[in-house]
């Protein structure tokens, strides 16, 4: 009898530990690095390696140059990127105490956007549907956020409330999300613990609020293709690509 009270009090203590180290693994006392493939779809196709690392007080979503470069079709056609990435790249901060992002933005000419905006309160509808990606069980989650219909599948055997991008409040973490027109697409690849210490370089040329952000968002090209016609020679087509669109305000 006492044999086999011992061994109960042992396999406790085994279960104990073992659930212990396990919760251990994907504790936010850690750094956790999580590797997107993160591809736009918004004119030029761009495809992009991303890394997201969330710790015990924040987060960041770091992506940098895209893989692919788009050529020109035409010599007389001139193709400007307003969003340049430059050696930093571009980022999404999330600071939880303070309930605030900040997302870096490389502009034209090589002037760095920073925009600050509390943290946006995304409505999910959680659905009964699981599929497995990967070694992971995910449930299914859609939500209307910034102009888009997005579907994303998180799984709560990693239990943090983080997710590529802006997109987050699952029970747990995003393994895949994109939106219905495929414009948008985030697909997890790899997740480890990570001696990276999330402490981003915050300054910028101007600071931004979200307000000016849909302005910016929303605002033609129009303006801005006419001071650069006068320096280009006759014939030369104009083309603007912006990343804005991953945004898109109509309020």
């Amino acid at each position: 009898m006492i044999g086999e009270i011992t061994k109960i009090f042992i396999m406790k203590k085994i279960f104990l530990i073992v659930l212990i180290t396990s919760s251990y693994c994907f504790s936010q006392k850690n750094t956790l690095k999580i590797n997107y493939d993160f591809n736009l779809n918004l004119g030029n196709f761009q495809e992009f390696k991303s890394t997201l690392y969330v710790d015990n007080n924040s987060s960041i979503f770091l992506w940098n140059k895209p893989l692919n470069k788009p050529t020109n079709d035409d010599e007389n056609n001139v193709t400007i990127n307003l969003n340049e990435l430059d050696s930093i790249g571009s980022f999404n901060f999330k600071n939880f105490s303070k309930d605030t992002i900040y997302s870096r933005i490389p502009y034209f000419k090589k002037e760095i956007l920073l925009l600050e905006e509390k943290t946006p309160t995304i409505s999910w509808e959680i659905f009964n549907e699981i599929r497995k990606i990967g070694p992971y069980e995910c449930q299914k989650a859609i939500s209307k956020f910034r102009g888009r219909n997005y579907i994303a599948w998180f799984t709560n055997e990693i239990p943090i409330k983080s997710g590529p991008w802006k997109l987050q409040g699952l029970p747990g973490l995003i393994i895949v999300a994109y939106d219905t027109t495929r414009e948008v697409q985030f697909t997890f690849t790899s997740i480890s613990k990570s001696e990276y210490k999330i402490n981003p370089i915050l300054k910028a040329n101007r600071v931004i609020s979200l307000e000016y952000y849909k302005k910016m968002s929303k605002s033609s090209s129009q303006d801005f293709i006419k001071k650069l016609k006068s320096k280009l020679p006759r014939g030369a087509k104009i083309k603007v690509n912006s990343k804005k669109g991953i945004e898109i305000f109509n309020e």
